[in-house]
């Protein structure tokens, strides 16, 4: 068996790669991440599927290389088998197995004889078992044989072909041993069949005591029937008397029944002697009367009332000059609306809230307001007060007493930068009132050049006068400067500080603001007049436009607290108006055609009372019991003809000539006690039967011990064959094992003797092929050696169960970097073994590594 190529369409991070594969090694060596792993499982995944991946469950390769970019998931496999050209094409689910699917061709053709997973159909293992043997990865390794292994060589060493094993034929004889004889709470066949033996012995005895009772309940049921035959022939003698009596009362009733019959015709009769008025004139009659009782009610309920007229006469009069038309309405509507708007406007332009700058200005000025005089007067202290600073600042500190010679005059740079400092001193003064910032910068940046100027003048002046050996003393006119600018500075504080300024940044700044909001006030005000002055604008509008509305509605007497109520009061009053004049119109119509049903129904009543002599007064319901006994006079006459025929049939049928004597028989006691008699025979009867039952299933009973103990004698030597089967089965499976471990054991051994002989002096192999090394004298795990002598010999274990599985035709072996655990001396060997083994399987090997390449 050999691969020949595979198609990979999406499998982990491989997408539409196509690979073909050649005799003996194929070595691919590749770096990291590349996809090595993920091809040697593409393989596994084409022979044997992939699980399920739920959220449940683990990690798994579903998982693992289900591709992120998407498309479909999976590919194919050409492999050549038994001469024949096989390929697998599978897809995949990202999540569930049951989606997946297998389509398997041979020489080209579908076919069905390779059922999934194909794995085990090909190579006779699950998939554990693949992955010990011919798929060798580089993770952790099993020294250890499977359950499908051992069935894989146990066929191949019987001949066999199936898929029994010893553990299935043990499981299997465990199984059936359990239902002859169990150990735990439930019983098994051979307990169960002695426990029905002995209830069957049981109901035997109780069959035989039941069959000797019987003959005495034969002779109580027959008592039982003689007692029953006679009080029933007592019982329908006494029914028929019965029968004739209930005869003669049915009679006697119809008989009544026809004199009452009688008796009511001659009343009727009798109150009508000039005879009963036919039922058509009668109805007539009825009809009329009604009418005039309808007529007569209508005529008591006026629909112009005595309030409706007052109403009238009132609404009449105030509308005396006319209905105002639904445009002056309209109008009247209109108008309302607008006076609502105006006094909403008033409302908001009143209801208007200071921002916080506005209520802090009038909190500052409320009091008493800065008139143009005390700002002009503030200006003018400021200009004072900028002048004097500026010559405070332009003095000198010190005078200095005449010298022997003369100072030499300043330097012409010191006087520019003089010069320009007081530009811009002058500058700052007066940008103060129309930029406050801007003006206090250039302010200072004029003082500070005016100082360093005059520090500078100064010191050169000393330093002179120093050599000249001259004297200096304070200047008396700079401290009498000072003095007045600082008075200065009071008399602005004094106009600013009861407004709340303070005069912490100067005079000046102070004086600043105090100007600034002072604008800002004059402004407020202004807009307050304007404000005062729109107010009362609306407020004229809305009052003239009011008086309007009221002359309107005053002339029709609508006087509701708003206008919505009294123009709503106008249109009701309207309404109304028209309405009680329509109802009048109708109420005089009305009256009129009343009179005229009246006289109708009055004589049509009389002429009929005066043909049959009836009395006029209370004549509705005169007419009512006139229909009600002409009816009743018809159904009557018609009911007592018929009861006359059906008590003259009724007598003739039943054969009514002597009535029976004396007093009727008490059925109920007589059936009484028929029902006692016949239940307790029903129930002796039942017993009979049941007894019968009992003693016709005793000789059953007899038949079934018979076979009960028959059962039992053969469960119990089924059970002694079953065990005695078991234990020669176990005896045989241990020399069958000893048989086929050494093949095993020797070809590892001479695999190992290849690449080194320094394991271990003994190899021990147990029957389920586990490996263990003997050293000193002591059996050790083979976990106990290093990764790298664990890979070689798991590489030994591997080839030497290859070789005994597959003695036709030997599967090809898949190598993912299983090496690299080991040192160069061993790798060298190892790449001598796999060259020679490649002569005679298919490798294909996986390397991430050049130092392993093969």
């Amino acid at each position: 068996m050999k691969l020949l190529s595979c198609y990979i369409e999406n499998f982990g991070k491989i997408r539409g790669e196509s690979l073909t594969f050649r005799d003996g090694l194929t070595s691919v060596c590749e770096k990291n991440g590349y996809g090595k792993t993920t091809l040697a499982a593409f393989f596994k995944a084409m022979f044997y599927g992939m699980d399920s991946s739920f959220a449940r469950t683990k990690f798994n390769d579903r998982a693992h290389y289900c591709p992120f970019g998407g498309g479909v998931f999976g590919g194919n496999v050409v492999f050549l088998y038994r001469g024949k050209t096989y390929k697998i094409e599978r897809t995949f689910d990202k999540a569930s197995e049951t989606k997946d699917t297998l389509t398997v061709y041979r020489d080209g053709v579908p076919c069905t004889e390779l059922a999934d997973p194909v794995g085990e159909a090909i190579f006779g293992i699950d998939k554990a078992s693949f992955e010990r043997t011919v798929f060798i990865t580089a993770g952790e390794v099993a020294l250890s044989s499977t359950d499908s292994i051992n069935t894989k060589l146990n066929n191949f060493l019987e001949g066999s072909d199936d898929d029994t094993n010893l553990r299935a034929a043990t499981e299997r004889l465990d199984k059936q041993i359990k239902t002859y004889k169990k150990q735990k709470l439930s019983a098994g066949l051979i307990q169960d069949e002695t426990a029905r033996g002995n209830e069957l012995k049981e109901r035997i005895a109780n069959c035989t005591a039941i069959r000797n009772g019987l003959p005495a309940k034969y002779e109580r049921l027959r008592a039982y029937e003689r007692e029953i035959k006679e009080r029933t022939d007592a019982v329908t003698a006494a029914q028929n008397e019965n029968v004739v009596r209930a005869n003669w009362e049915h009679y006697d009733k119809q008989r009544a029944e026809i004199a009452e019959s009688e008796r009511r015709i001659a009343a009727i009769q009798a109150a009508y002697p000039f005879g009963i008025p036919p039922e058509e004139e009668t109805e007539q009659a009825a009809a009329y009367a009604a009418a005039l009782e309808r007529e007569r009610a209508l005529a008591q309920k006026k629909i112009f009332t005595e309030e409706d007229a007052a109403k009238y006469a009132a609404l009449r009069e105030k509308f005396s000059a006319g209905v105002p038309a639904e445009e002056a309405l309209t109008d009247a509507q209109e108008a309302i609306g607008r006076v609502q708007a105006l006094r909403a406007e008033a409302a908001a332009l009143r209801a208007r809230q200071d921002t916080e700058k506005d209520a802090a200005l009038r909190h500052r000025f409320s009091a008493h307001a800065p008139t143009e005089q005390d700002r002009a007067k503030l200006e003018e202290a400021c200009r004072r007060y900028k002048i004097t600073d500026s010559a405070y600042e332009q003095a000198p500190d010190y005078l200095t007493a005449a010298a022997p010679a003369p100072a030499a005059p300043p330097k012409k740079a010191a006087l520019i930068a003089a010069v320009i400092a007081a530009v811009l001193l002058v500058a700052g003064v007066a940008l103060l009132f129309v930029q406050l910032i801007a003006g206090i910068v250039l302010l200072a940046l004029g003082a500070v050049g005016l100082l360093a100027d005059g520090f500078l003048y100064l010191n050169k002046k000393s330093g002179s006068r120093a050599q000249a050996g001259a004297m200096q003393t304070e200047n008396p006119e700079k401290a009498a400067i000072r003095a007045e600018r600082e008075r200065i500075a009071s008399e602005i504080g004094a106009q600013v500080m009861p407004y709340g300024y303070s005069l912490q940044n100067g005079a000046l700044y102070a004086a600043a603001a105090f100007l600034e909001d002072c604008k800002e006030y004059a402004g407020l005000q202004k807009k307050d007049e304007e404000r005062a002055a729109t107010l009362a604008q609306k407020e004229e509008r809305a009052a003239a436009m009011q008086k309007k509305l009221d002359a309107f509605f005053g002339g029709y007497g609508a006087y509701a607290d708003n206008d919505i109520r009294r123009l709503m009061q106008l249109r009701t009053d309207i309404s109304d108006f028209r309405a009680l004049q329509k109802r009048r119109e109708d109420s005089d119509a009305a009256e009129r055609s009343n009179r005229d049903a009246m006289e109708r129904a009055r004589g049509a009543l009389l002429a009929y009372c005066r043909t049959y002599h009836i009395a006029e007064e209370g004549i509705a319901q005169r007419l009512k019991t006139v229909l009600a006994d002409g009816r009743a006079l018809a159904d009557e006459t018609k009911a007592l003809q018929k009861k006359k025929v059906d008590a003259a049939t009724f007598r003739e049928s039943k054969h009514l000539t002597d009535r029976p004597a004396g007093e009727a028989a008490d059925l109920a006691e007589m059936n009484g006690m028929l029902n006692r008699l016949q239940d307790e025979k029903n129930r002796l009867s039942q017993q009979i039967a049941e007894d019968e039952r009992d003693a016709e299933r005793g000789d059953a009973l007899q038949n079934e011990l018979a076979e009960s103990e028959e059962r039992l004698a053969e469960y119990k030597r089924r059970y002694s064959v079953l065990v005695k089967t078991k234990e020669f089965l176990e005896l045989a499976d241990f020399r069958l094992k000893e048989k086929y471990v050494r093949p095993i054991r020797e070809s590892f051994l001479s695999y190992s003797a290849l690449l080194e002989r320094a394991l271990g002096e003994t190899i021990v192999i147990d029957a389920n092929f586990n490996v263990r090394f003997e050293h000193g004298g002591i059996e050790r795990s083979e976990e106990h050696l290093s990764a790298g002598q664990r890979s070689i010999c798991a590489l030994c274990f591997r080839l030497a169960l290859i070789d005994n599985m597959y003695a036709e035709e030997k599967p090809f072996l898949i190598l993912d970097d299983p090496f690299v655990n080991l040192d160069g001396e061993h790798l060298q060997k190892v790449k001598a073994l796999l060259a020679e083994l490649a002569k005679n399987m298919q490798i294909v090997y996986f390397s991430c590594h050049e130092s392993r390449m093969m």
